[in-house]
């Protein structure tokens, strides 16, 4: 592991990417099959164990700050790559605002190449500070991984509407807004 990946995984590490992804960031989505919407929005979305192995720079740092290291999901801040898998079923984008961003955030190391990306920007501009480095994986990559549940009331459902004119707030009622 890099010292700059170590680095982003150190409570001040976390601490200072969440800032510096809050301020750079107004909305993070997720995307759904709409079969799942019903059970979302009575439950919240929840985290889901993925289909690959744990981290385990990532476990050894967070493992006892996350209920289930091994559960995650993935947002997409709004004007980064669009990573989202392209399934072949209907799906629906949820959104949260950044302020319901959880504070335990991490790149989305599950990405082929996207572990050890900090350090290779780190070797190409020195004088970055890691959680601009972090900003820009995120922006690179498309996703970030948090460990918690997002409860209903702060997801909104993101259409083409929405995404200039209103927001749906815990995937229902409509509240003006400018999510752009």
């Amino acid at each position: 592991m890099s010292f700059v990946d170590a680095e982003l995984l150190t409570p001040q590490g976390m601490a200072a990417a969440h800032m510096a992804l809050s301020a750079r960031y107004q909305w993070f989505i997720h995307i759904k099959p709409t079969r799942r919407f019903v059970l979302i929005k009575r439950t919240g979305l929840e985290p889901r164990t993925q289909g690959c192995p744990t981290n385990i720079s990532v476990a050894e740092a967070i493992g006892k700050l996350v209920a289930n290291v091994d559960a995650m999901i993935f947002l997409r801040p709004i004007g980064t790559f669009d990573s989202t898998p392209r399934r072949g079923e209907k799906m629906f984008a949820m959104a949260i605002p950044r302020e319901a961003l959880p504070k335990i955030v991490t790149v989305d190391w599950t990405f082929g190449g996207t572990w050890g990306l900090a350090s290779i920007i780190k070797e190409g501009s020195p004088a970055l500070p890691n959680d601009i480095i972090f900003c820009e994986v995120v922006r690179r990559r498309g996703s970030v991984a948090i460990y918690e549940r997002i409860p209903t009331g702060l997801l909104s459902v993101w259409t083409r509407v929405c995404r200039s004119k209103t927001r749906r707030n815990g995937l229902g009622s409509s509240i003006p807004n400018s999510p752009t």
